[in-house]
């Protein structure tokens, strides 16, 4: 499949591009509207990821040239602007479908998935999971053959979870996605309504594809695969980590080097800009400056999961942008934005270098493999294969994140994170279990000691990462909003 990436800031097209490389996908770039014309009259392309805001020709143009000339292929329009009028627009204007920034990789990807399974077919492909399938040219739903019985919205919830089947939602997002706004029920009534399908598709036999990621939502279960398969794709993994070790440490130092210049000359610019208008000598030209770099900054830093940056981001672009006059109180406000912004960079650069971790597995070649990729996130790592030794190394390091195997001899993961939950002083060290069991008791185990998260081994080295980023960030963000409301109960 061959897709058309026209995006005027080159830090979100090449991560992008990146990212659907990896995923099988050819992938060509255009910087500006009239280049992906361009590109568009010379190529044939199967979708067209489209920004609204480009130099030349902007987004919602060149959709209205496309359609105008009958060219039918998919689009998908990517904006900052959080604007319902913009949305209506691009879509009257013949765009598929749109994406807010900053958005979910996973979430883009799916949507991109579901335009190309669109446009590949007259009729909606059968959604599989084992053996049971869902047909949406039909609305039909069977196991082994055999019709079961569902209502609209517990088909409708089936349908969610089988064509999005990486996505964990949660049930605020449920609601949005099935039901509509004059309905709005409370969250309970999706617990209730899955509950309900869980419990047909286990009378019929067909099992239970919804798994419940706790304290966040529900996703679709994957399907256990044989051991003997599952250990020659381990074996495969680790082969191709430790031929391209070195390339990848060396890659991903240079690009998170490349990343912090690029954020701090974009955010300097700005500041530039706003101290001009403190000043009462902001001119036109200075503006519209700070209004792009400040809308690029938006996009690349949610493209980068810093989405607390990336609103304040927004914000800034909303106030250069506005017809209102830059008074007192709206200069103020501009510098504080700017300095949050700048602290949250700080924050999270420093972050990825001054973080340490203790590892814990009986499997040297998984305590490789965690290493590896955490210490070329600047993570620094005390990776052990004895529980014994855990306790010396949890005093010694004093961590900020520890990852235990969840079952193992002697001490297991499962019982040291019960031990540390224990220990106030321990109360908010971000926990992760690694398991090799797709046991939900082993799970609902893992949670109930205190585990923070669990990674499903073999490791999948972006998921993990991911993860502990988040981690790492839901402990800081709890930390501060302790700090207020310890401050405001002493007034």
């Amino acid at each position: 499949m061959k897709i058309l990436l026209i995006e005027d800031d080159d830090l979100v097209s090449r991560e992008l591009k990146q990212v659907l490389t990896a995923r099988e996908y050819t992938v060509d770039l255009a910087a500006d509207g009239k280049a992906g014309w361009e590109l568009i009259e010379a190529f044939s392309y199967d979708l067209i990821l489209l920004d609204l805001i480009l130099p030349h020709l902007d987004g919602i143009s060149l959709c209205r040239k496309l359609r105008s000339q009958g060219i039918r292929t998919p689009i998908i329009l990517i904006t900052a602007l959080d604007s319902s009028k913009k949305k209506v627009i691009g879509l009257d204007a013949g765009a598929d479908d749109y994406i807010t920034k900053p958005f979910d990789l996973q979430e883009l990807l799916a949507r991109i998935r579901a335009l190309l399974r669109r446009g590949s077919s007259s009729l909606p492909p059968v959604l599989s999971w084992g053996q049971l399938d869902l047909n949406p040219g039909t609305m039909e739903v069977r196991h082994q053959g055999k019709l079961l019985r569902l209502t609209p919205k517990e088909y409708r919830i089936l349908e969610l979870f089988l064509r999005n089947p990486h996505r964990v939602f949660s049930r605020s997002l449920i609601l949005d996605r099935i039901w509509s706004f004059e309905e709005c029920p409370a969250e309970e009534t999706v617990t209730a309504h899955i509950k309900g399908l869980r419990m047909k598709l286990k009378n019929a036999r067909a099992g239970d594809p919804i798994e419940t990621v706790y304290g966040v939502g529900y996703r679709l279960k994957r399907i256990e695969q044989s051991k003997p398969r599952l250990r020659v794709k381990q074996k495969k993994s680790k082969l191709v980590t430790a031929e391209t070790e070195q390339q990848a440490v060396a890659v991903a130092t240079s690009l998170w080097q490349h990343l912090w210049a690029e954020f701090n000359h974009r955010l300097t610019a700005i500041e530039k800009a706003s101290d001009l208008s403190l000043k009462n000598s902001l001119d036109e030209k200075s503006k519209q400056e700070a209004i792009e770099l400040a809308h690029k900054l938006v996009g690349s830093l949610g493209i980068c999961n810093l989405f607390q940056a990336s609103y304040l981001a927004r914000e800034v672009e909303q106030i250069f942008d506005s017809n209102l006059a830059l008074t007192g109180d709206r200069k103020q406000h501009l510098s504080n934005l700017l300095a949050a912004i700048r602290q949250e960079l700080e924050r999270a650069f420093t972050l990825k270098s001054n973080a340490k971790a203790i590892v814990l597995d009986r499997d040297p070649q998984v305590l490789r493999q965690i290493s590896n990729l955490l210490e070329h996130w600047g993570i620094e790592v005390r990776a052990l294969t004895d529980s014994w030794q855990f306790w010396p190394a949890l005093s010694d390091l004093r961590p900020d994140l520890i990852i235990l195997e969840a079952q193992m001899a002697g001490k297991s993961g499962i019982e040291l994170c019960q031990i540390l939950r224990q220990d106030l002083n321990q109360a908010d060290l971000p926990i992760l279990l690694l398991t090799e069991s797709n046991d939900e008791q082993i799970r609902e185990q893992i949670f109930a000691v205190g585990g923070n998260d669990y990674i499903s081994k073999p490791i999948v080295e972006a998921e993990l990462v991911r993860r502990i980023l988040n981690c790492l960030e839901k402990v800081r963000l709890s930390k501060i909003l302790a700090e207020r409301e310890s401050i405001t109960g002493l007034f």
